[in-house]
């Protein structure tokens, strides 16, 4: 098999390569908002890609002019996991931050990013997917940055979904779609967050991407378990209150073509 890669060779020395293998899950991938600060140090070109290794001790991030790159490092470090050291058991061996999904508010010139580790109870118990299959321990933060190239968590003390959360606006909210399929929505997407239904009844639903295209919510998953492991889509109509909205039945997208 030929080596690929999307970002910059895996063997270079600024991927992250934590527990021994490489294994990023999740990138996000922004324009540059135009009203960014210029860095003193790397200038930042026209995309802004945020990335983390799967169980990893930071977030880290590339740039470049193209989405297929080439990718260049600029930071390893814009969101570390002591960080949100107060939300978590430090004596916690699988403690991390992974799956950044970044957003623009351009009134307000932030950035905010929805992340995930394993949190306490005491940050996270209050949500019905505490210490239940797939979740368990596994939940989301919202951090913030004005320059893109440090995050700072908003509120530590309270998880506001499960993992693998990702976040679009629609109808003057902000709602988040994490694993395995459970919707939430907040007015400002940073706090006052209500737990909404689940769209599917399939607790191996994972790693979803997503796109509002009218009045269309299209969504991209996989399932765990899955061998080999494919890329599937459906929509929800967003027209109808959000607690009756339901998934068009998902087809397969893409699948690997090598064998299992």
């Amino acid at each position: 098999m030929h080596e690929r890669y999307v970002i910059v060779p895996r063997d270079h020395p600024d991927l992250p390569t934590e527990h021994g293998n490489f294994n990023v899950q999740g990138p996000s991938v922004i324009r540059t908002p135009p009203w960014l600060p210029h860095s003193a140090g790397e200038p930042l070109d026209r995309y802004l890609l945020y990335f983390a290794h799967h169980w990893g001790a930071s977030i880290r991030l590339a740039t470049a002019d193209h989405p297929t790159g080439p990718w260049r490092i600029v930071s390893t470090d814009v969101l570390h996991v002591d960080d949100a050291r107060t939300a978590m058991d430090v004596t916690d061996p699988r403690r991390h931050v992974a799956s950044p999904d970044v957003h623009v508010d351009h009134e307000e010139r932030t950035l905010r990013m929805y992340f995930h580790g394993h949190l306490t109870e005491a940050v996270a118990g209050h949500l019905p997917s505490w210490g239940r299959y797939p979740t368990m321990d596994q939940h989301t933060l919202v951090a913030t940055s004005t320059d893109g190239l440090r995050f700072h968590p908003t509120d530590a003390e309270r998880a506001i979904s499960p993992s693998y959360h990702r976040a679009f606006r629609w109808r003057g909210h902000w709602y988040g779609l994490s694993m395995p399929s459970g919707l939430c929505r907040s007015v400002d997407g940073l706090d006052g967050f209500e737990v909404g239904p689940s769209l599917f009844d399939d607790d191996e639903v994972r790693h979803s991407g997503l796109m509002v295209e009218g009045h269309r919510l299209l969504i991209w998953f996989t399932r765990a378990r899955s061998a080999p492991e494919q890329i599937l889509r459906t929509t929800v109509d967003l027209l109808d209150d959000w607690t009756n909205w339901r998934p068009t039945p998902p087809v397969e997208v893409l699948r690997p073509t090598e064998a299992w």
